[in-house]
């Protein structure tokens, strides 16, 4: 099924997640391969979240292995903290850090690249504040992409809805990850924030050719952004489309082949089918 081409990232091999007796994750076998932007999409409570969430072990799996760079992330032998630190992930609720400034917010990131030995970060010595240089110049070089320079000062709390979803990517890309989770970060925007958001992000991912799985609930984002698209049902990828078999396909091809993969119909599925 999977239209994987090229060096992969991500290998998923059997991966299953059960919350007591609910299955939420059934088996899951996908390949992503460096460069892949893939939306995801989903009835509600189709997994799509929880498989996310499960390819940083914010889930720990009930079954299965996830291969990232070569290495088992589910093996009780892999440093996961260290993993993680080339993994951004943008959640459905806001994470940010309220009570720090703007800039802060996008440090803290950066803070965990950079190693300090006790006498450098207690005395304060020339090679700190050389680190601590380089870190805000790189900081305030993504708040002015996501054109968030001038408020860098601020509390994070102060920003309206839309900016703090923009800071909450630019934290999430200070790290240079290898890996991007975007977990519907255009939920509850309006619809003009959402678009500019969409578009900034696109632009960001195709041009520095960051790995992105992207869920959204819009079926005709589903087929525009990115390189691939997944799309979920009762925790099974049921359909996996890329390349040329994506060009040209419409909303009503998407319906009809998640009829053929998923054996029903989404037509009861208000927030899916709608256009918002």
């Amino acid at each position: 099924m999977s239209p994987a081409k090229g060096e992969k990232l991500i290998e998923v091999k059997g991966l299953e997640k059960h919350f007591k007796h609910v299955e939420v994750l059934r088996g899951i076998n996908i390949d992503i391969c460096k460069g892949d932007v893939v939306a995801v999409i989903g009835p509600s409570g189709s997994g799509k979240s929880t498989f996310l969430r499960c390819l940083n072990l914010l889930e720990e799996p009930t079954g299965g292995q996830i291969v990232f760079e070569g290495v088992d992330i589910t093996s009780k032998e892999t440093k996961i903290d260290q993993m993680r630190q080339k993994i951004g992930m943008v959640f459905q609720q806001f994470n940010l850090f309220t009570n720090m400034t703007v800039l802060d917010n996008v440090k803290v990131g950066l803070h965990n690249q950079v190693k300090y030995t006790t006498a450098t970060g207690i005395l304060r010595l020339p090679s700190y504040f050389v680190k601590e240089r380089a870190m805000n110049e790189k900081a305030m070089e993504l708040l002015k992409i996501f054109d968030l320079d001038g408020e860098a000062g601020q509390p994070a709390s102060s920003l309206p809805y839309g900016k703090q979803r923009k800071l909450e990517i630019a934290r999430a890309l200070a790290t240079n990850p290898k890996l991007l989770l975007l977990d519907e970060h255009t939920a509850a925007l309006d619809p003009a924030t959402a678009e500019k958001v969409l578009r900034l992000t696109r632009e960001i991912v195709e041009g520095e050719r960051i790995t992105c799985l992207m869920i959204t609930h819009n079926m005709k984002n589903a087929l525009e952004l990115g390189s691939r698209t997944f799309m979920m049902d009762a925790g099974r990828v049921v359909l996996d489309i890329g390349g040329e078999e994506r060009k040209g396909l419409t909303v009503d091809d998407l319906l009809e082949r998640f009829r053929a993969g998923a054996g029903k119909n989404l037509d009861n599925d208000r927030i899916l089918l709608s256009n918002d």
